[in-house]
């Protein structure tokens, strides 16, 4: 079963930065209001979906919703000599003046480690160490963004009916961001509205929690909710053999805690 806050938490996610991490390319200006909630329920997902095809799903649903906004393509696939250069994932046109406007969504979720060498960005890792934001920075001003200047990709276009002349190209990139639980870290390049919990390491965790604390381990597609409505909750003792399960698969999952007031707090346990 999904979890009811999934939409909601989407919509609520943060920029990973209020400036723009490409040059050249600006932010999308995502405004969500309080009529623009939905549910899951209210557009039918595959239950196997995976996450960041759900997240699109969302955004997809969010410009369908929007006053603003009308979506014009998505998913458009670019193939020369039958190899795929790349994809463009949305076409929109605002309907204030017309404008066409591709935008890169990116949604990821990523811990902060101050023992990596080298900039900020290379300090803020995946949960499972196979992604990196400057990794899908330096993808997405080298190669995402620049499809659109290829001839593939004006003909592909073309075939759509869009005119890649005056196409404006914008990114949204939100992310869910975790900083170490002992302590203080000091970053300037990201959005700090964005850090939505703490990660550690095992032996950390089993330090941390207690027999009157209840656990939560949901599936990945999960993950957008920022209140788990619909979680089954475990024990310390039944939490910590999933997590050891989840480990042995090199899996670092999501963990959400809920204290004696039925506060819930979100932590990663990794398994490096």
């Amino acid at each position: 079963m999904h979890d009811s806050q999934n939409s909601t938490g989407f919509l609520t996610t943060q920029l990973i930065s209020t400036e723009s991490l490409i040059d050249g390319v600006p932010n999308f200006d995502f405004e969500v209001t309080g009529e623009d909630a939905f549910t899951e329920d209210d557009i039918e997902i595959p239950e196997n979906l995976m996450l960041g095809k759900r997240a699109e799903r969302f955004f997809s649903e969010w410009v369908n919703r929007s006053s603003s906004y009308e979506l014009i393509a998505e998913n458009i696939q670019v193939i020369e000599n039958k190899q795929t250069l790349g994809e463009f994932d949305f076409m929109v046109r605002r309907i204030e003046d017309g404008q066409l406007i591709h935008i890169e969504l990116i949604y990821k979720f990523y811990l902060f480690d101050p023992t990596v060498q080298g900039s900020e960005f290379e300090k803020w890792i995946g949960p499972n160490q196979g992604d990196r934001l400057d990794f899908k920075r330096d993808k997405l001003a080298n190669h995402q963004f620049p499809l659109m200047y290829t001839q593939a990709a004006k003909d592909r276009l073309l075939e759509l009916g869009i005119d890649s002349t005056n196409i404006e190209q914008q990114v949204l990139f939100l992310a869910n961001l975790f900083v170490p639980f002992n302590g203080e870290v000091d970053f300037i390049e990201v959005n700090k509205e964005a850090v939505q919990g703490v990660w550690m390491r095992l032996e950390d965790w089993k330090k941390r929690s207690t027999s009157s604390d209840q656990f939560a381990i949901p599936e990945k597609k999960d993950w957008f909710s920022r209140e788990l409505k619909n979680a089954r909750w475990l024990s310390r003792e039944d939490a910590l053999l999933e997590i050891e399960s989840l480990h042995g698969k090199k899996k670092s999952p999501l963990v959400w805690k809920r204290n004696e007031d039925g506060n819930q707090f979100k932590e990663f346990v990794v398994w490096w």
